[in-house]
């Protein structure tokens, strides 16, 4: 079955749909609308022949006034010449569409009590306000190929320590899936609740997260700083990003203003900067050897952060995909790479395998 884009249609969107050949179900906003929603439908269908929309959802409607809007918006789209663009269906006003959100945008399911019961509920209102078999039907029988990752090896080379809780949980599920195919091991851990790191880990990964939120309780848990510190100054590999980078600083600011001390491996410190700092993607350059990338390669990734740091390292260049802005970001100090960038690791396989053999010479001398 092809991808369906359920989305309020941007530009990024529309190029995913674009590169991949893929047709978009337009999820239309038509609170307060009447006639006038067929001036922004002709906007959005002519503005570019190559949208690929071919079937939209009418959003925020009532029940009661939804066979009207069909039939108004069906009209219009015939009259423009677009016929063949389908409504299937609608979704109403509910509670349980509402997600509580935060700086850096929704608040994680983790963190959300009965979130589950608000997820089954939702599909059970969509179930009756949308035809899911005229959905199948456009996106018809042809199958997306996943980005292919050499299967998982037997066993397991070594075993990887990845942060993951309410203050960590921002990853890429193809970063994981990298390191599996890797043979490596995912070993979850907290660093809010867990009071050392888990046995025979020879890695470590801190992703990026919500760790302002919870710095009280990250600076309190001071056997697991004590530990990360000291193992990571015996040689321990670790990549870390973003919120997992100001875990590794000197102090790291709460969002209530109070400096907390943190695993102090790397030097500076970091503090609320009251708006988005850098954001979006990002292609990240050494401009010197690293344990993990070398001079002169680059890596994907993407910056989206509040916070801001005193010294955010200088050993890789970020560059905006248009070109127009680069900044100084990287730390990789022997053993450690870390920084503001979450790194994408399928666009350059090598920093990971290099990450993979350094845990392997690890876990060889701690036998």
């Amino acid at each position: 079955m092809a991808l369906i884009k359920m989305v309020g249609y941007g530009h990024g969107a529309a190029q995913i749909a674009k590169v991949l050949d893929l047709p978009v179900i337009l999820v239309f906003p038509c609170r307060g609308m009447g006639i006038s929603a067929a001036a922004l439908l002709k906007g959005m269908l002519e503005f570019r022949e190559d949208h690929n929309i071919r079937g939209m959802i009418l959003n925020r409607v009532s029940k009661g006034l939804y066979p009207r809007m069909k039939q108004m918006v069906e009209s219009e789209l015939a009259r423009m010449g677009h016929g063949h663009i389908r409504v299937v269906g609608y979704i109403p006003e509910n509670e349980v569409f509402r997600l509580e959100s935060r700086h850096l945008g929704l608040v994680t399911p983790m963190e959300l009590r009965k979130i589950q019961e608000q997820m089954q509920a939702a599909g059970t209102l969509i179930r009756e306000s949308v035809d899911l078999e005229e959905i199948l039907s456009i996106a018809g029988k042809r199958v997306v190929e996943k980005p292919k990752c050499r299967k998982e090896q037997p066993g397991h080379r070594v075993r990887i320590a990845v942060a993951k809780d309410e203050a960590f949980c921002f990853y890429y599920k193809e970063n994981l899936r990298c390191l599996q195919s890797l043979g490596c091991e995912i070993v979850p851990f907290s660093p809010i609740r867990d009071t050392c790191l888990p046995e025979g880990c020879s890695g470590l990964i801190l992703g990026g997260g919500y760790p302002e939120l919870y710095a009280k309780q990250l600076s309190g848990n001071h056997s697991l700083t004590a530990e990360i510190r000291d193992r990571l100054k015996m040689g321990m590999p670790c990549l870390a990003e973003c919120g997992g980078f100001l875990y590794l600083l000197d102090s790291m600011e709460s969002q209530e203003g109070v400096s907390y001390p943190m695993v102090e491996v790397l030097e500076g410190t970091s503090e609320n900067q009251g708006k988005l700092t850098r954001f979006g993607y990002v292609s990240v350059q050494a401009m010197e050897d690293g344990a993990f990338l070398k001079k002169g390669e680059v890596i994907r990734g993407h910056e989206f952060h509040h916070w801001d740091s005193s010294n955010n390292g200088n050993d890789c260049l970020a560059v905006k995909p248009d070109q127009t802005r680069r900044w100084n970001c990287m730390h990789m100090q022997g053993n450690i790479m870390a920084g503001f960038p979450h790194l994408y690791y399928p666009s350059n396989r090598r920093l990971i395998e290099r990450f993979v053999r350094a845990c392997e010479t690890v876990n060889k001398k701690e036998r």
